[in-house]
């Protein structure tokens, strides 16, 4: 009699929690969603070599981060 109540406890708890890691993944995926999956604006578009810069840090011969659009006489205000 104990053994099957062992077993129906085992089922249970891996039933619980392989629901509970479903709930989780979907959770997980629509956080994803709603706030990583698409830019705040469509025109938030930075270039490649921009991002490298910031995090890697600017090398002494590096131009200046500008404004998109922005010409180097510019910036010699």
């Amino acid at each position: 009699m104990q053994l099957l109540r062992s077993r129906s406890f085992d089922r249970r708890l891996a039933l619980e929690i392989t629901a509970l890691l479903i709930v989780k993944a979907i959770l997980l995926w629509l956080a994803w969603h709603a706030w990583f999956a698409h830019p705040v604006a469509e025109n938030m578009n930075v270039p490649t070599e921009m991002v490298r810069q910031q995090i890697m840090g600017a090398t002494a011969s590096a131009p200046a981060l500008r404004i998109p659009g922005e010409t180097p006489d510019d910036t010699r205000r």
